[in-house]
């Protein structure tokens, strides 16, 4: 899963399936220059939409097989949401 705002061209990574999640961001949020500050923003933001989305990709209607969870360390939330989901 990655926001709409990645710019990752999930076509580079054909083994690979990606969902996206809403990141909640104002415009004024997004277009921020400190980095610290949006990485804050976005562990805070983020955690609804990604537990959501996690929850559908493991519930027993989904058609995909979920292997694994692969998170970047600066989003801390989304090891808390998946612990949540065991």
């Amino acid at each position: 899963m990655h926001t709409h705002f990645n710019s990752l061209n999930p076509s580079s990574y054909p083994h690979f399936t990606f969902h996206s999640i809403p990141d909640g961001l104002s415009q004024s949020e997004a277009s921020t220059k400190d980095i610290v500050l949006l990485i804050s923003l976005l562990n805070v933001k983020c955690v609804e939409p990604f537990r959501a989305a996690l929850a559908d990709l493991l519930s027993d209607d989904s058609k995909e097989l979920v292997a694994c969870l692969i998170a970047d360390l600066r989003f801390q939330f989304t090891q808390s949401v998946a612990d949540d989901n065991n």
